[in-house]
């Protein structure tokens, strides 16, 4: 075997084994972890949403060291267009005995921003494909807390509902990270 063909043989060999370590760390969970949670850094709107997204999708209790941080990202994000008189954000519980299909109230809870001393909210219940909205209310429970952002177009419609049971260790890191957050944007 001549010189040059050992070397080709050798640049062969080394590029298969980096090609089997770059296919292993792509596949990582760890590295998908970090390689999202660092694109919720992006300045771009559209990248942060697209990697809470992915986060989401895989799930709790893997991302619990950052969901406050994801959460708040998307409340921030969804009413950065919005103006302050216009939004209400609050934790609060969704009144059961008055629900209607595209109507519903809630009993608020703790007020975040603009609540203005209002105890019960009505509202129109959005309901257009949404995956990070169904990701973060698919474990909405009946009467159940939850952190609720509210906008005023020509009526009240909800644009997002979290699920914070009381008992969540995250929900008052995610409560006070969203107050944190939507402060610093105004």
């Amino acid at each position: 075997m001549t010189g040059l063909a050992k070397g080709r043989l050798a640049l062969l060999v080394l590029g298969g084994v980096l090609l089997c370590s770059g296919l292993l760390l792509a596949t990582s969970p760890s590295a998908h972890l970090r390689y999202w949670r660092w694109r919720m850094q992006s300045s771009d709107r559209a990248v942060r949403a697209k990697a809470r997204l992915r986060l989401l999708e895989i799930g709790r209790p893997a991302i619990d060291g950052f969901f406050a941080d994801i959460v708040a990202g998307e409340v921030v994000d969804r009413v950065a267009k919005v103006p302050v008189e216009s939004r209400v954000i609050f934790v609060g519980r969704e009144d059961h005995d008055d629900y209607h299909v595209v109507e519903s109230s809630y009993f608020v809870d703790t007020p975040i921003q603009d609540v203005d001393g209002i105890r019960k909210i009505g509202f129109f219940v959005e309901n257009g494909p949404d995956p990070t909205r169904e990701i973060l209310g698919r474990n909405r429970k009946q009467g159940g807390r939850e952190l609720v952002v509210i906008v005023w177009t020509s009526h009240y419609s909800r644009w997002l509902a979290v699920a914070l049971p009381q008992n969540d260790p995250l929900a008052a890191s995610v409560i006070e990270e969203t107050q944190r957050r939507l402060a610093a944007s105004r």
